[in-house]
């Protein structure tokens, strides 16, 4: 084709070549180049997310739960802004035994009439599970439609349950107020680490062909300068980006031909960082550490 080219997506008003934050799902785009000739093709971005160790608000409220709960958890717990189904303060006593069965009642009734309840009990069963040891605070979920969330979707566990407890600071969150969107993901993406669905994982294919050939490999991981990108079997071109965990973005190389690629880090700081590899039609997200 002929440039100038126009981008008509199936899931977004988005003109550009390049769009972000997808949820996993169907994708598919047409191109049109500057004499009116258009083709287009479609692609799978693939849910790699996994377990977490989290516990879900009914654990915490049975037998084994509650034996693991002690006075500074309750103390822990308190300093939340954590809201009952009015939308005032929820606050425990003094007494360990009676709070453990306060919060039990408390977790269990939390409906969907009030989302800072809601919000609230999700958000007391994360922060227990961090406290606990069960979950790593700085472990990466899926978060979409947060503030905390990068370019990609992701957060970690503690930038959530820190989001959360600033919005909880409104008090109560009915229909229709302008925060509940803002308050109802951040619900949800608690919801879904207590329940071990959106925890950042390594993507597997479930190809038939040798995993040798077709599956993308990334190494050294950890490093602390140089990772080789082995993208395996191409088929047509491969694109990938490199964000921070805030979501800066790093690098990016489209329309790949070479088998494998190297990635220099050297001058990049310590820390966690996203490669996000388009090929095959499909769409993987890999956790890169930089030692």
């Amino acid at each position: 084709g002929s440039a100038p080219y126009s981008y008509l997506w199936s899931t977004s008003d988005s003109m550009s070549s390049y769009i972000s934050n997808l949820a996993p799902g169907n994708y598919c785009v047409e191109v049109t180049d500057s004499y009116g000739c258009y083709d287009s093709d479609c692609y799978t971005v693939t849910e790699c997310h996994g377990a977490g160790g989290g516990k879900t608000k009914g654990f915490w409220g049975n037998k084994n739960g509650k034996s693991l709960i002690t006075e500074d958890f309750i103390t822990e717990l308190n300093l939340l802004n954590l809201r009952n189904a009015d939308g005032s303060n929820f606050d425990m006593l003094d007494m360990l035994i009676e709070n453990k069965q306060l919060l039990d009642e408390w977790l269990q009734s939390s409906n969907t009439v009030n989302m800072s309840y809601m919000l609230s009990a999700q958000l007391a069963a994360t922060k227990l599970n961090v406290m606990v040891g069960f979950v790593d605070g700085e472990a990466l979920i899926y978060a979409p439609a947060t503030n905390s969330s990068n370019s990609f979707g992701y957060a970690s566990v503690k930038a959530i349950i820190d989001e959360g407890n600033s919005i909880l600071t409104t008090g109560e969150i009915l229909s229709g107020d302008s925060l509940r969107p803002l308050a109802e993901a951040v619900k949800n993406a608690l919801d879904k680490a207590n329940n071990n669905l959106n925890f950042l994982d390594e993507c597997e294919t479930d190809s038939e062909e040798p995993i040798t050939e077709m599956e993308t490999t990334v190494y050294p991981n950890p490093t602390d300068k140089l990772i080789t990108v082995d993208f395996g079997k191409i088929e047509g071109s491969v694109n990938y980006t490199l964000i921070s965990i805030e979501g800066k973005l790093i690098r990016h190389q489209a329309d790949i031909t070479e088998q494998i690629v190297s990635i220099d880090l050297s001058n990049q700081s310590k820390g966690t960082y996203l490669l996000r590899v388009e090929k095959n039609n499909s769409i993987n997200v890999y956790r890169i550490i930089k030692q």
